[in-house]
């Protein structure tokens, strides 16, 4: 974590003149996608919640929902 979030860059001068963002062209989907995977990720949360796995673990693992 300290080297990739804290540390200097370990790349030569040339390497790094050609790092750059990602065009719009694929940062767009990206945007438009991911109201959708988190839609998607809650939903099957709830679904999983009622299954026999999580009735294993509810004794471990605090509860969000309430339930």
């Amino acid at each position: 974590m300290f080297l990739a979030f804290f540390g200097g860059p370990r790349m030569s001068h040339e390497v790094a003149h050609h790092v750059h963002e990602s065009p719009a062209v694929m940062t767009a989907p990206l945007i438009v996608l991911a109201p959708y995977s988190g839609g998607a990720g809650s939903r099957w949360a709830s679904v999983c919640s009622r299954t026999a796995f999580a009735r294993f673990l509810r004794p471990v693992l605090p509860s969000t929902s309430g339930v």
